[in-house]
């Protein structure tokens, strides 16, 4: 089947209202304009203007090569200034803004502005973004899903507003851009707090589980942009939350579905019928205290899903693996202190799915490294910014998986994630189910999609 993605959420604290050209690599009007040869502000030799120019020339009075203001020895747009400056604070060769290594600014001269990155194209231990658009009009998206669901090779974006509880397709084309394609063809309940991907006839084509905390909507896609049927079930727990899809039992369908009863305290496994449904005779086991997140992976390479699971007030980490007969064990529990959520993803490129936790009393990264077997090493701790949620995936082009949090981008490495890097305002404030992860323009790393701010990756 298509790679389903793990769904997130992240509340936006900044709005843009422009629209996206690709050819500018950002919001339409964000780029300054000039001949080719012309530089950025804080430029290598001047503040602003022409390679030949009057404004931050290099023979001119401006930005001069030997005049006083972006001068080659002056104080502004200087060679060893404070503005413009080969070292100073902007348009600085190590300085913040237009840096070689800082947080903005057209490192590699592409006049694209990049974010989070120096020479504009990433490094190893780096991770670079373009300037973040949107890409419908939208109040408040509580659930986004990405995948290619008009069947012509581009990734897509489904997003559910909470306000009318519309949902709206948005198109890809490839190359980061997107055009609303109308209202989705798949079945929401009212109340709808998480949507997911699945296999739920296995025919290898993504279909969507939707959940209101009592019932999931299964809509079974037919790849082209429509749909083959939806049906609504009843799952009968009194206080359920926390969705996960999984291949419990090992068939080779993403169609078991993974939910916390609260009331029970009992994490329940209904298991997928290949026709759109699931079996609503679930197998349960105890997790107390009551799990308030949930992640899923194969961590013991038998080829079954196993779930991960965070009671987020006491740290308690919950490791059960899947079983053939569509059934859970518990296996292991692990502490990692207060915490709010978790990720399954491959951090150090071994292989092996480690476990990711954001800690609450730490303000920090955990990691609890897979060493095989269905076992977890020792926890250690990484950066000092958390955030109340995070999203695993490839977002530099390396190996291992990476972690994006409220606080920053942490990189995977070989030897493990490496502090992180500055974070972008638009992940602030984050919550789940509200972003997901897509290679939105084909370059081969890994997108975000924040409700509906896209932020472009630029290996």
């Amino acid at each position: 089947m298509k790679n389903s993605f793990l769904i997130f959420t992240v509340v936006l604290t900044t709005a843009c209202a422009a629209e996206f050209n690709p050819d500018l690599g950002g919001i339409d009007g964000s780029e300054a304009s000039g001949e080719a040869g012309t530089a950025d502000t804080g430029d290598g030799d001047g503040s602003t203007g022409d390679g030949d120019g009057s404004t931050g020339d290099g023979d001119g009075s401006t930005g001069d090569g030997d005049g006083s203001t972006g001068d080659g020895d002056g104080s502004t747009g200087d060679g060893d200034g404070s503005t413009g400056d080969g070292d100073g604070s902007t348009g600085d060769g190590d300085g913040s803004t237009g840096d070689g290594d800082g947080s903005t600014g057209d490192g590699d001269g592409d006049g694209d502005i990049e974010l989070n990155c120096g020479s504009g194209t990433a490094e190893p231990n780096e991770v670079c973004y373009l300037q973040p658009y949107v890409i419908g009009d939208i109040e408040y998206s509580d659930a986004v899903l990405v995948s290619d669901f008009d069947g012509d090779n581009h990734t897509d974006a489904y997003v559910h507003e909470e306000v009318d509880s519309m949902s709206t397709m948005f198109l890809g084309d490839g190359a980061g851009g997107f055009v609303a394609a109308g209202t989705a063809p798949f079945c929401t309940l009212d109340g709808t707090t998480s949507m997911r991907l699945g296999d739920f006839n296995s025919d290898g084509i993504d279909d969507v589980v939707a959940f209101n905390g009592y019932s999931v909507c299964i809509t079974l896609l037919d790849g082209a942009g429509g749909q083959l049927g939806a049906g609504n079930q009843y799952l009968g727990l009194d206080a359920p939350q926390e969705l996960q899809v999984g291949d419990i039992d090992g068939d080779g369908n993403f169609d078991d579905i993974v939910v916390v009863d609260i009331s029970s305290a009992n994490v329940h496994v209904f298991e997928g019928l290949d026709a759109g449904v699931v079996d609503l005779a679930s197998s349960s086991i105890p997790a107390v205290p009551p799990p308030s997140a949930l992640a899923v992976g194969d961590l013991d390479g038998d080829g079954r899903t196993d779930v991960v699971a965070l009671s987020g007030g006491t740290g308690k980490v919950t490791l059960f693996l899947g079983g053939s007969d569509a059934t859970l064990s518990e296996t292991a529990t692990y502490n990692a202190g207060p915490s709010s959520d978790l990720a399954v993803g491959d951090v150090n490129g071994d292989g092996l799915p480690d476990v990711v936790v954001v800690s609450d009393g730490l303000d920090s990264v955990l990691v609890f490294p897979n060493i095989g077997g269905g076992e977890l090493g020792s926890l250690y701790s990484v950066g000092g910014a958390g955030g109340s949620t995070l999203v695993v995936g490839h977002m530099n082009g390396g190996a291992s998986e990476d972690v994006a949090t409220a606080g920053g981008v942490f990189i995977g490495t070989p030897s493990g994630l490496l502090d992180q890097l500055a974070g972008l305002s638009q992940f602030n404030n984050m919550f789940k189910n509200r972003v997901s992860l897509g290679d939105f323009n084909e370059d081969g790393v890994q997108d975000f999609l924040v409700g509906t701010m896209v932020v472009l990756s630029n290996p």
